[in-house]
């Protein structure tokens, strides 16, 4: 991000990663910062994938993270748990890189960074 990114690039951590905003200095202009099944459950599917689209960041990271402990697998593969926001973060924004591996091929850990592009 301190790279490839101009300073001011907002940038939100999927499904949660609070502490990749705080490390790269990165504000997050959602008013969700975790997108975990109880936080969903708790504030609204699409609530919370509307705000994200009215706030959307420059830059997502999208973490790995697999949630079987809460009868989910990975963020975006299922309309429970992100599936809609995932349809429109692939419409409006293009992966630049992958860090690690890609979990929903090889199931180890792996982050994605996806940047914004002009609709």
């Amino acid at each position: 991000m301190e790279t490839n990114a101009p300073p001011q690039a907002t940038l939100a951590v999927l499904p949660v990663g609070t502490m990749l905003n705080y490390l790269s200095r990165r504000t997050n202009p959602t008013r969700n910062p975790f997108w975990t099944p109880a936080e969903i459950a708790a504030f609204g599917r699409q609530e919370m994938t509307d705000d994200f689209i009215r706030h959307s960041p420059d830059y997502i990271i999208l973490i790995g993270m697999d949630f079987a402990g809460f009868g989910e697998k990975y963020f975006g593969t299922s309309p429970r748990f992100g599936g809609d926001l995932m349809k429109w973060i692939n419409a409006h924004y293009e992966q630049k890189c992958l860090i690690g591996d890609d979990w929903l091929q090889t199931r180890r850990f792996g982050l994605k960074i996806f940047q914004k592009t002009e609709h």
